[in-house]
């Protein structure tokens, strides 16, 4: 059978607990800890947490209230672990999660949608500049096209071959 040693004068409580007669308790695989109210309880269960809790998993029940909570959304109440603690946690993360609503809808008017061509957002400036780069590279190949068939054509003296292109003019740069 498992047996644990609690070193009580060494444990770092508020208070200390002059119960025992000795300074190592032992406790075997289940136990029952009660006494009158003030008798140190709750002191000596923060004391097996603090030694043990390493090696084992340390449960202290201290009480319905940490395990009682309110659900505003549903209108009802839920027992659970860490209760009041969990709340605030769902709390916080609900309102992060709606200021991040906020910023993606913020963020989505900036955007436009597929069908939008309006130039004030950031799709139709995408569109606008599209449409730039295209006709622009347009007139790049059109002048690349003139200035290969002003060489291929040349023929006093023959500069390049018959077959020369825009690609032959790229690849001399």
């Amino acid at each position: 059978m498992l047996e644990i040693n609690i070193n009580v004068p060494s444990a770092k409580v508020p208070r200390s607990i002059s119960t025992f007669q000795e300074e190592i308790v032992s406790l075997k695989n289940k136990n029952f800890i009660f006494a009158r109210n003030g008798a140190g309880k709750s002191t000596f269960s923060e004391i097996i947490k603090q030694q043990c809790c390493s090696e084992y998993d340390v449960q202290i029940f201290s009480g319905f209230e940490q395990l009682l909570g309110e659900n505003d959304h549903l209108n009802a109440f839920a027992l659970e672990v860490n209760a009041s603690s969990n709340q605030k946690l769902i709390a916080e993360k609900e309102d992060y999660k709606d200021s991040q609503k906020k910023l993606l809808d913020v963020i989505q008017r900036e955007i436009g949608s597929k069908e939008d061509d309006d130039s004030s957002t950031l799709r139709g400036k995408l569109f606008l500049a599209n449409d730039s780069v295209s006709e622009l590279e347009d007139k790049i190949r059109g002048i690349l096209s003139n200035a290969a068939s002003i060489i291929k054509n040349t023929s006093n003296p023959q500069i390049s071959g018959t077959s020369y292109n825009i690609t032959n003019l790229k690849k001399k740069k």
